[in-house]
């Protein structure tokens, strides 16, 4: 059996997860068919938890079943999507932006700014206008949410504030999911500017700031300088962020012809293979040290899509056959790694971390990583040959 035939092999276990088990399980019970919108989780027994709401949620399960055809799901992916639009709607506040979380009959809980939560809302109206053109006039409301962010929380250096006044740290991630979210609306409105501006905006930010070129790490949080803060939160580095910026910065870098961004990419997965795997669990641990010392060797499920997605984008960046050979060989280990995190006991669920003695923690199955999956699914689905 070939490299690309031993891939494609798990790829199909994977598929055939997701289309039989995963959009099922999370189509029927993670939808509140009463309230509206999406339940954050879902227990071992079946029952959706009435936990408050994250917008962020929304915005990930848009994505998520915006994509639901695509892997040949034929549940009532228009009926799902467009009561969470819905939902969305009690999100909005009276001065342009969005609440961070509700409860399901729309009383607030948080309504702090949180970039995070503005990045995933800007992304799920991105997947929902490609994939129903009759939405397009969501992009006069992703405009103006964007529009709330410059207005507001703009830093004067590049990037955005966590807080108006500024709190500290400032944190790379959200600007990181903010990147993913300009390269899509970049997809669906090629000739609106302003989202190819932001992108490169943050991409310069990250090659600047984020990463260090001598060690291959990339940061998490920083102080109103954007330099690393101070402390124990100035030393964390998180490999499966490493492996999503790599896969964001590898696209982008492809798209602008830029060296310094697809060289930094292999870089950041490369040093996050090193480092932040364990292979005898087979799977990328949460969290190194700024030196790679190991910081966190449990292993959440999302690390495990991220390094995925890594090792595409160094598949798609190989110049010679044993490059291409050993990124293959990676995602198909990457794939076994996020398949072991299947629950046994509820089809379509999943551990969310499996504990450093190899054993999972008993919780329920958070919503927001069916997007970790289904975006990793999806690049599999467009990177590799059918």
């Amino acid at each position: 059996m070939t490299d690309m035939e031993k891939t494609l092999a798990k790829r199909q276990e994977l598929f055939e997860w997701i289309r039989l088990q995963v959009y099922p399980l999370w189509g029927k019970i993670g939808v509140d068919h009463n309230e509206g919108g999406f339940f954050e989780k879902i227990d071992a027994l079946g029952c959706p938890l009435n936990d408050p709401r994250r917008a962020r949620v929304v915005g990930r399960q848009l994505y998520s079943f915006s994509n639901a055809a695509n892997f040949g799901w034929e549940g009532p992916t228009e009926e799902i999507i467009f009561n969470g639009l819905r939902f969305l709607e009690k999100y909005y506040n009276e001065e342009g932006g969005i609440h961070s979380v509700i409860e399901s009959n729309g009383r607030v809980v948080r309504k702090e700014f949180d970039l995070y939560d503005y990045a995933f809302v800007l992304f799920g109206l991105a997947a929902v206008v490609e994939a129903y053109p009759s939405t397009a006039h969501l992009k006069l409301r992703a405009n103006s949410l964007l529009n709330h962010i410059y207005k507001r929380w703009k830093h004067p250096i590049a990037g955005f504030e966590e807080a108006n006044p500024r709190t500290l740290p400032l944190k790379a991630n959200p600007h990181m999911h903010m990147l993913e979210s300009c390269l899509a609306w970049e997809n669906v409105t090629p000739d609106d500017r302003k989202w190819s501006q932001l992108a490169d905006e943050i991409v310069q930010l990250a090659l600047d700031r984020f990463i260090c070129r001598q060690t291959g790490a990339l940061h998490e949080f920083y102080d109103s300088d954007w330099t690393p803060i101070a402390g124990e939160l100035g030393r964390i580095v998180e490999p499966g962020h490493q492996c999503e910026w790599a896969w964001l910065l590898a696209r982008w870098g492809r798209n602008r012809r830029s060296n310094d961004a697809i060289t930094t990419a292999k870089m950041l997965v490369a040093a996050a293979e090193k480092y932040g795997t364990d292979s005898a669990r087979g799977v990328m641990f949460n969290e190194l040290n700024e030196d790679m010392s190991a910081r966190d060797k449990a292993a959440r499920l999302w690390p495990q899509t991220e390094r995925i997605k890594g090792w595409l984008a160094l598949y798609q960046l190989a110049e010679n056959a044993a490059d291409r050979s050993h990124a293959l060989d990676r995602v198909c280990n990457a794939i076994d790694g996020l398949l072991q995190f299947r629950h046994p006991n509820l089809p379509g669920a999943y551990f969310d971390r499996l504990e450093v003695d190899g054993s999972f923690r008993e919780e329920a199955s958070p919503a927001s990583s069916l997007y970790h999956v289904i975006c990793a699914a999806r690049e599999l689905q467009i990177i590799l040959p059918h």
